[in-house]
């Protein structure tokens, strides 16, 4: 599911937790995301960023206790994509 917004940009609402994955194994996994949406080449003729579709995705890891809930976590991956998307997008921050 994505979001359009007027601009011709795409908010995905896709969230994926990876149980047992450590961060550097979650990083790898992001990555291949990014470079297998760049291996397409889907033309974005509207993009004020890239002429072809680009991603950008923020990774974060947590160890599960009592005192830190799934927002937590959530909030940890928002904040290293919007460090993607303000190191240049088309990147993985993590």
């Amino acid at each position: 599911m994505a979001i359009t917004k007027p601009s011709g940009r795409i908010r995905p609402a896709w969230k994926s937790p990876l149980p047992g994955t450590d961060a550097q194994d979650a990083r790898l996994v992001a990555e291949r995301i990014r470079a297998a949406i760049a291996g397409l080449a889907i033309p974005h003729p509207t993009s004020p960023i890239a002429d072809q579709l680009t991603a950008s995705l923020g990774v974060a890891t947590l160890v599960p206790s009592e005192d830190q809930l799934a927002r937590d976590l959530i909030h940890r991956a928002d904040v290293q994509l919007y460090l993607a998307k303000s190191g240049g997008r088309n990147r993985v921050a993590g």
